[in-house]
């Protein structure tokens, strides 16, 4: 998992240098107690076309984070990747635990 992870992090500081998106990291505890986190890339439309298809990168962006939804889900994970219906060049990878002590188990911390 840890390569895996390492992999994860490659792409997206690649896609941090090409200047042609910006790429957050938030999480938070929800009200029920449970944890989110999300990873969300926002594309720069104009720095895309400099460069490649604008459609060929978001789609590329989408794919990625796909996989790596797919890739929690059969571990037993809570994941989906969300585009966002006001500004589609903003794309989250979404992680939901419904604990602390569940989120800390699947990482393998006790």
């Amino acid at each position: 998992m840890k390569k895996m992870a390492f992999v994860f992090v490659i792409v997206l500081i690649a896609i941090i240098g090409c200047g042609c998106a910006e790429v957050t990291y938030t999480t938070y505890n929800t009200s029920a107690g449970g944890r989110i986190m999300e990873w969300t890339v926002t594309l720069e439309q104009a720095e895309i076309n400099k460069a490649k298809s604008f459609i060929d990168v978001k789609q590329e962006v989408i794919d990625f984070l796909q996989e790596e939804a797919d890739r929690r889900l059969a571990q037993g994970r809570n994941a989906e990747v969300i585009i966002d219906a006001d500004n589609p060049l903003k794309i989250t990878l979404r992680e939901s635990y419904d604990s602390l002590s569940e989120m800390y188990a699947i990482y393998g911390y006790t």
